[in-house]
């Protein structure tokens, strides 16, 4: 640009910045291409990006699996911020000497990538079986991926809405062993600081991004001056740290029927 302002070989610059946009537009096209091929191989969208991050992560995992027998099933619609796919082999079981291979693979921002595998070790230290097994985790730069064991089984929302009574109840008898035995295993009876205002101001942000009226402004109401909701949350967070809970327990943040699962068999 300042041999632009200078007006020296304005013709050559000119013509400089048409190719190299006539070559971005070209590897558009190739990533368009690849993206293409690997839709036609898998049968699922997939970017680039995350193939080459599903690829590390396998072999990582000493997991070797052609691309035309990888499958790869996204979910969509799910709230964490992460690409979440299921992969397998492609091989049913049943074939002599071969055994279906199946995984989650979960690929996002390294901070919730890191969170997600550390919060997976702390479980299996409480409770060995409960939570998926770890094949690998990669990273690369600020983005990050694991491969994770696939458990089977239908979510205990789906359980309640299409199964008979009995399977319900079995279900739910099995849900409160495990949370009691969770509770006696990670129970601490030393009194500990709280901080839920702090983790709300955490998610201040990311709560208004989908509910940007949530939080209300200052007001006066009849010549009273009422601070506005996230000053609220401020004022309570000093009250808060004056507080102790008498006990801990280790806990899941997002413990919803659809994410509870239960295989019967």
């Amino acid at each position: 640009m300042a041999f632009l302002r200078d007006g020296k070989e304005v013709d050559t610059c000119v013509t400089t910045l048409f190719i190299f946009r006539y070559l971005e537009r070209m590897g558009d096209a190739l990533l368009n291409i690849g993206e293409a091929i690997l839709l036609a191989i898998l049968g699922e969208k997939i970017k680039i990006r995350q193939f080459e991050a599903l690829q590390q992560t396998l072999c990582h995992a000493e997991i070797s699996i052609a691309p035309e027998k990888l499958e790869v099933n996204s979910f969509w619609g799910n709230r964490s911020g992460c690409n979440i796919s299921r992969v397998g082999s492609g091989i049913q079981p049943g074939g002599v000497g071969e055994k279906r291979q199946e995984g989650l693979f979960k690929s996002g921002s390294r901070s919730k990538i890191v969170q997600e595998r550390d919060n997976i070790e702390k479980w299996t230290m409480i409770m060995p079986g409960l939570v998926p097994r770890i094949y690998s985790f990669h990273e690369d730069g600020n983005c990050s991926s694991i491969l994770v064991e696939f458990i089977a089984g239908q979510t205990l929302e789906s359980i309640i809405i299409t199964r008979p009574l009995s399977l319900i109840v079995k279900a739910l008898q099995k849900l409160e062993t495990t949370l009691r035995g969770v509770w006696e295993k990670s129970l601490i009876t030393v009194p500990a600081g709280i901080d839920y205002m702090g983790q709300l101001l955490k998610r201040s942000e990311d709560i208004m991004a989908v509910h940007p009226d949530i939080f209300r402004d200052q007001q006066v109401v009849s010549g009273l001056e009422v601070p506005s909701a996230l000053i609220l949350v401020e004022n309570c967070r000093a009250w808060e740290k004056t507080l102790a809970a008498p006990f801990t327990v280790f806990g899941h943040g997002d413990l919803n029927i659809n994410n509870i699962l239960y295989d019967e068999v």
